[in-house]
């Protein structure tokens, strides 16, 4: 089990990612990644059979403790594990938060993810980011969206 006494012997953290240290039960893994992506979307770090969250990890490995609530992506991309991405929030304000930035924004079951914006189909896009930034677009070019950002 990782835990706050030894996460800093089983891990490297550089640049949002964990790396194996030569501290570990594998020693072909030293100086390698740890973690793989789930279909989640979340990268899992797997120690002596018990699977654990990414960035989770890093907040542990950063904090000295596991975060009390959710371990929130404040980007929105969970493969995004620098730890001045991450926050501590309830399950509540992280729940708002995803629900603020899908507005508009459905997941398809082909693995593309379509955009619309009053209504408008705005097209299907390869990843979220892309759907994001084309909703984002349309509403720069709405007047009345304008407006209302303007008047608070």
């Amino acid at each position: 089990m990782i835990t706050a006494e030894n996460v800093k012997d089983l891990f490297d953290y550089r640049d949002g990612k964990l790396f194996w240290t030569d501290n570990v039960y594998h020693k072909s893994r030293t100086g390698t990644e740890a973690g793989h992506l789930n279909t989640d979307g979340y990268i899992r770090v797997n120690y002596k059979g018990k699977n654990s969250q990414l960035h989770r990890v890093v907040w542990l490995w950063h904090t000295g403790e596991w975060p009390q609530g959710d371990c929130d992506h404040i980007n929105g991309n969970r493969q995004d594990n620098h730890i001045e991405n991450l926050r501590d929030v309830s399950r509540q304000e992280n729940i708002k938060n995803q629900r603020r930035e899908l507005v508009g924004i459905h997941h398809r079951k082909n693995g593309d993810w379509e955009a619309t914006y009053c209504g408008a189909y705005l097209g299907r896009h390869k990843t979220k980011e892309l759907a994001l930034a084309a909703r984002h677009q349309a509403e720069l070019a709405d007047p009345q969206h304008l407006r209302t950002a303007q008047n608070g």
